[in-house]
């Protein structure tokens, strides 16, 4: 199918702007958040993906695992929920950045969220955890952060910050290089305030809410006073702790390239064959090459892969 067959995709705002001349025909007032949540309430009720229906969201959360960065989109969630025995969502960039190093040596994926969990985030903590990975997040111990948390399913652990990292650290709240003044929005204390009062999620029994309605302890806060590696063996102590073991044959494979092993004479055979068969196709490759290094316009270059 080429590109002048296809459905043409839309984004949120598009179908907001698409709407626009609807609602000043019947007066209907409503924000543009309004309608593109609507949008995902609609397709769960007919039972359809927003994408089936060619609608696109922004990634907005990224995935780094074993030296590669890769945005968390429809396409990708099923690729990703393949990589690392841990997948850790962390919700500042800066500090899925510091931890890489640590990350790549015990072959443990970790997903920055930038701000609160879009769809797409969602699936690929449902898609990772259905795969057999382990799953946990890591936020701020602020209002803001809580929120975060509370919005994966209550199966998946939340690493910190918290009291009990603080204790393990020695660190205080009371400490003002910890601890900064912070005055959380309505709508991000709020169902916080819920979540401690109703108690249904255990994950948050242990919550200060009288310390988060005007205070804070960020992630970098406690990377400052304990430094990188010790956050990591924080991290690598409480996910071993919820869970004990993991599958490593996620991350190492079993079969490696076996021609490597081969005597000494299969390899010198081979590479003969490899070389007088490049010798062979050699004039045409160089050909096709020559042809598209000066091309003039634009040509569909599905039709000249191989």
């Amino acid at each position: 199918m080429s590109a002048s067959d296809a459905i043409d995709r839309w984004t949120q705002s598009t179908v907001w702007y698409l709407f626009i001349p609807i609602m000043e025909k019947y007066g209907i007032k409503v924000t543009r958040q309004y309608i593109t949540r609507l949008i995902n309430v609609i397709c769960k009720e007919l039972g359809v993906t927003r994408e089936s229906l060619r609608i696109i969201a922004s990634p907005r959360a990224v995935m780094y695992f074993n030296g590669n960065w890769t945005s968390v989109s429809f396409d990708s969630v099923s690729a990703l929920a393949s990589h690392g025995t841990d997948v850790i969502f962390i919700e500042k960039l800066d500090i899925v950045e510091v931890l890489t190093d640590y990350a790549d040596k015990y072959g443990v994926a970790l997903v920055n969220t930038i701000g609160h969990l879009t769809e797409y985030g969602k699936d690929l903590i449902e898609a990772s955890k259905e795969s057999g990975a382990h799953v946990a997040i890591l936020t701020d111990y602020d209002a803001s952060g809580i929120k975060i948390a509370s919005e994966v399913p209550e199966g998946i652990p939340r690493l910190g910050v918290d009291d009990e990292m603080l204790e393990y650290f020695g660190l205080s709240k009371d400490d003002k290089q910890i601890a900064v003044s912070y005055h959380p929005l309505p709508q991000e204390i709020n169902p916080v305030r819920k979540l401690v009062e109703y108690g249904e999620d255990s994950r948050f029994n242990d919550i200060d809410i009288k310390f988060l309605e005007h205070s804070r302890v960020e992630i970098d806060a406690v990377l400052a006073a304990v430094g990188s590696e010790r956050l990591w063996e924080y991290i690598m102590h409480k996910l071993a702790k919820l869970f004990p073991t993991r599958d490593y044959n996620r991350v190492i494979s079993s079969s490696p390239i076996l021609s490597g092993y081969y005597p000494k004479a299969i390899q010198n055979f081979n590479n003969y064959i490899a070389r007088y068969v490049g010798s062979l196709v050699a004039e045409e490759q160089q050909k096709i090459e020559s042809e598209l290094q000066n091309v003039e316009g634009f040509i569909d270059v599905e039709d000249k892969h191989l």
